[in-house]
C-alpha cells in the first residue's frame, strides 16, 4: 500500500497497481482537494475513486467519466464519517462557495429517496485543461435531473 497523501492511500482511491499517470492524478486529487476537506471537516469515506472503463460501465457511470482518470483527469465520490458533525450539504456549500479548490465540477448526489448520498468532485491536473468551476445537484449514476447551483470561481 502506498500513501498518496497523509491520510489517503492508493487502495482507497483504487489506483494500486495502476500506471504512474493514474497514480499521479490520484495524488493531485488527494493533495489539492481531499486533504484540505479532511482537515476542515474530519475523516472522509471514499466511495469511488479510479474506475477502469468496464467497471465504470458496470456501476452505471457515464462514458468518459473523470473516474476513468484518462489523460489528466481525476475524480472521487466521498462522504464524511457517519459520526461527523458536518453534513454533505455543509461540505458541498463550503466547496462551491468558499474554497479555492481547482475542481471542474462538484456535485452533491442524492439517492432514489432524495437523501444526500455523496459528493462527486472532478478535476484536471493540468490547469490549462480546466473548465470553469461548476456546482450541481443530481441523482447518482447516469442521471438526467441535474440542477446547476451557484459556484464562486477559483
Amino acid at each position: 500500500m502506498e500513501q498518496l497523501s497523509e491520510h489517503f492511500s492508493d487502495v482507497e482511491l483504487r489506483v494500486a497497481g495502476q500506471p504512474v499517470r493514474v497514480v499521479s492524478n490520484a495524488k493531485f486529487l488527494c493533495l489539492q482537494i481531499l486533504e484540505p476537506i479532511r482537515e476542515k471537516f474530519g475523516a472522509l469515506i471514499i466511495d469511488s475513486g479510479y474506475r477502469d472503463p468496464a467497471h465504470n460501465e458496470a456501476v452505471g457511470g457515464v462514458h468518459g467519466s473523470f473516474h476513468e482518470y484518462q489523460n489528466d483527469e481525476c475524480a472521487a465520490d466521498f462522504r464524511p464519517l457517519p459520526t461527523a458533525s458536518a453534513s454533505l450539504e455543509m461540505i458541498f456549500d463550503w466547496m462551491r462557495l468558499e474554497s479555492n479548490f481547482p475542481f471542474d465540477h462538484v456535485i452533491l448526489e442524492h439517492d432514489k429517496s432524495g437523501e444526500p448520498a455523496c459528493i462527486h468532485v472532478q478535476a484536471h491536473v493540468d490547469n490549462a485543461n480546466r473548465r470553469p468551476r461548476g456546482a450541481y445537484l443530481r441523482s447518482t449514476g447516469k442521471a438526467n435531473d441535474t440542477v446547476e447551483c451557484d459556484c464562486v470561481p477559483a
